[in-house]
């Protein structure tokens, strides 16, 4: 696993994005996902597998450098891994969902990011 630190996040809360300090990866605990979504937040290009399989994130939207990554009907089993080509890459807020997220949620989870630095979706 590559050497971290911490860093402002998508939000603005302090210490609350993982910054991968050169390029490699970084590796989450392992999920179960059967036709699931995920988003990720991230401030430069990134790629995820689950298990080793590649998972195809898209774009949503950005907030103070960061960009929401999503993937939709997902069916992937083992550890998260995020992965960089560039140094100082940071991530925030990783989450899986068992099965699909409509897209008004979507928009309510990137509007309260963005409008009440996430006071409401953001533990």
């Amino acid at each position: 696993m590559a050497d971290y630190n911490y860093t402002t996040g998508p939000e603005g809360g302090t210490a609350t994005a993982i910054n991968i300090i050169a390029a490699g990866s970084f590796t989450l605990p392992s999920v179960t996902l059967a036709g699931g979504t995920l988003f990720v937040w991230a401030n430069k290009a990134i790629t995820l597998t689950i298990g080793g399989v590649p998972i195809s994130l898209t774009a949503y939207g950005i907030s103070d450098g960061f960009t929401l990554y999503y993937a939709s009907g997902v069916t992937a089993s083992g550890a998260v891994v995020i992965t960089t080509a560039a140094a100082n890459t940071a991530f925030s807020d990783f989450r899986c969902f068992a099965g699909a997220v409509s897209a008004e949620a979507l928009e309510y989870y990137y509007n309260d990011v963005i409008d009440n630095s996430g006071e409401i979706v953001i533990p």
